[in-house]
């Protein structure tokens, strides 16, 4: 069982970091060659680009016995988050501030897509990641939520660049927030609670924070942060 679960987790690692990778690689390749790309673009790039490659170390440590190192890590990458968080929401403002609604553009204004995408999706990741580090001796738990955190609030940014939009978009990165639960299924006849919890905020979140995008309250305060 456990082989099974390192090579499960490793392989989800894995793919996660390779849809994200296809779909900037779309966006943010066209910008360099253009010089286009801002430094905070950069940065933004460089940090989100980290955060996957340390997600699959941390898979793969775990999965060679190598735990003390992988605390270790996670340690020094709990405090990485915090950054990521805060670069995520920045460029969020930013790419608000200059008109982005979204690759391809949806039918959001940039103020509602600010909410409903960047704000959305640093706050599941922000929460389910301290939620995993606060689960961190549970390991079922701690490593579920981790994968959660990092599907529902890093993957969608990526998987929506994919080529094709919407039509590809949708079944991959539900196949991905789907393939966790329905492992655990078919090796213990059981979903753990992590993906329960994962789930609802990942999928709930999407449909609240896109409902808050059209209250007057929110378009007065974010004309404040764009300003």
């Amino acid at each position: 069982m456990h082989n099974r679960d390192h090579i499960f987790f490793s392989t989800m690692a894995v793919l996660m970091a390779a849809v994200v990778a296809i779909g900037f690689g779309r966006t943010y390749g066209p910008r360099i060659a253009g010089g286009t790309a801002t430094p905070l673009i950069h940065l933004h790039a460089a940090v989100f680009a980290t955060w996957m490659v340390l997600y699959i170390v941390q898979s793969v440590l775990v999965a060679r016995g190598r735990t003390a190192v992988h605390r270790r890590l996670g340690v020094w990458g709990a405090f990485f988050a915090t950054a990521l968080i805060a670069i995520g929401a920045v460029t969020g403002v930013v790419a608000a501030r200059h008109g982005f609604r979204g690759n391809p553009p949806g039918p959001l204004t940039p103020l509602q897509f600010l909410l409903a995408a960047p704000v959305r999706d640093m706050l599941v990741f922000g929460g389910l990641t301290g939620a995993a580090i606060a689960q961190s001796r549970d390991v079922q738990a701690h490593k579920r939520l981790m994968l959660m955190a990092t599907l529902g609030g890093l993957v969608p940014a990526g998987a929506s660049r994919l080529p094709g939009g919407n039509p590809v978009f949708l079944p991959v990165f539900f196949a991905l927030l789907l393939a966790g639960p329905v492992y655990d299924w078919l090796t213990r006849r059981t979903i753990h609670r992590a993906y329960v919890w994962g789930l609802s905020v990942t999928v709930l979140s999407t449909a609240v924070f896109t409902g808050l995008s059209y209250t007057n309250a929110w378009q007065s305060f974010a004309q404040t942060l764009i300003d």
